[in-house]
């Protein structure tokens, strides 16, 4: 599990726009890479000031790492950061 900090979610959004190898889901019961905003789903139902008590930016991005090839994961990543 890694975790990325982005400037804001609208940034948060266009790196997600831009992956095509890491699935945007909370979860998909398999060995697949995930990504996730805790903003649109685990932390949805928290205030700005609850999430921020929490240490949970609006930039946060979760990343589950499965077990695709490290380097189409790096490509794949490379190309999210690249839009935004």
């Amino acid at each position: 599990m890694l975790t990325l900090e982005l400037p804001a979610l609208v940034t948060c959004r266009k790196f997600l726009g831009g992956l095509e190898v890491v699935y945007v889901a909370a979860s998909r019961g398999g060995v697949d890479s995930l990504v996730t905003l805790p903003l649109d789903t685990t932390r949805k139902g928290l205030d700005a000031a609850a999430r921020a008590n929490l240490g949970i930016a609006d930039g946060c991005v979760r990343m589950s790492v499965g077990i695709e090839d490290p380097d189409d994961l790096e490509a794949d990543l490379a190309r999210g950061l690249e839009r935004v």
